[in-house]
C-alpha cells in the first residue's frame, strides 16, 4: 500500500466488482451448463480448465492493464463440491427391496 502511493500506482476496486463478479459467474456457468452435457468426460474436464483459465486470464488482464481488483475466487470456487451427506433415515427409506 505504501510502496503503490510512493509510486503513483494505487489499486482501484471499483463500486461494481460485485456486478461484475455476478456477471462472470453467470457466463461461465451457463456455458458450462450447456456445453458440459454434450461433450465427453475429458472434454469436459478440459472445457471446465479453459473456462476457469479464462477467467483467471480475464481479471489478471484487468488488474495489470487497469490496476483494478476484481473479485475472482466467487467464479472458481463453488459450495457443496463432492458427495452430499445424507441422514441414515434417508437412507433406509430409499432402500430397494430385494427380488
Amino acid at each position: 500500500m505504501i510502496s503503490g502511493l510512493l509510486d503513483g500506482k494505487t489499486l482501484l476496486k471499483p463500486d461494481y466488482a460485485i456486478g461484475y463478479e455476478v456477471v462472470v459467474i453467470l457466463i461461465a456457468g451457463l456455458l458450462l451448463a450447456i456445453a458440459l452435457p454434450l461433450v465427453s468426460a475429458t472434454r469436459a474436464v478440459i472445457l471446465s480448465v479453459g473456462v476457469a483459465a479464462l477467467v483467471g486470464g480475464l481479471n489478471f488482464w484487468l488488474y495489470l492493464g487497469a490496476g483494478l481488483v476484481l473479485p475472482l475466487a466467487g467464479a472458481l470456487i463453488t459450495r457443496n463440491i463432492g458427495p452430499r451427506e445424507f441422514p441414515k433415515s434417508a437412507l433406509a427409506s430409499a432402500s430397494i427391496p430385494a427380488t
